[in-house]
């Protein structure tokens, strides 16, 4: 073997081993990447006590880096979606009609749902339900949460780079 021979063979070599680096480079640009667009949702219940009426606000929070782009979204009760008889797509109203019916007094000041195929933003937040109870006193207002029952809001969403999650909150 000559000496241009052991040059050529070293500049293989070198050359595959920079070739092994640069892919391994990108795999993690690529990984570190889909990670710094990775959405957290979150279910938030906030209880109020005010001189007029306690009340519970529910919300969903993206705590993550990246949007969540919303795919599905809909409420469970007793494990069994729910479908508003009308077949509008905001559910809110009468889900709360339904699994509160006439068995406590309620107030509902604002409600609403993500849009499908929307997005909630990095640290942003949607108020799902703002429910006011005038006959309840603070101390009371798990008695809210167990005339409900078994209930769940469901959100399938996914990252900018279409990895899927779910939310289910009880």
């Amino acid at each position: 073997m000559t000496s241009s021979d052991i040059i050529a063979l070293s500049s293989a070599v070198i050359a595959i081993c920079a070739l092994f680096a640069t892919a391994w480079q990108a795999w993690l640009a690529y990984q570190h990447n889909r990670l710094s667009v990775r959405p957290l949702l979150v279910w938030h219940i906030a209880r109020k006590n005010s001189s007029v009426c306690p009340s519970i606000a529910f919300t969903v929070r993206n705590l993550g880096l990246g949007p969540a782009v919303i795919r599905e979204r809909y409420f469970t009760k007793d494990n069994q979606r729910f479908l508003r008889p009308d077949g509008q797509t905001d559910e809110v109203q009468a889900f709360i009609a339904h699994v509160l019916g006439t068995k406590i007094q309620y107030q509902l000041n604002q409600f609403g749902l993500p849009g499908k195929d929307g997005a909630i933003p990095s640290q942003g937040e949607i108020l799902i339900a703002e429910l006011e109870f005038p006959d309840l006193r603070f101390s009371n207002l798990e008695l809210v949460f167990q005339m409900a029952g078994d209930v769940a809001f469901n959100l399938n969403y996914e990252s900018m780079y279409g990895e899927k999650y779910k939310l289910e909150a009880r």
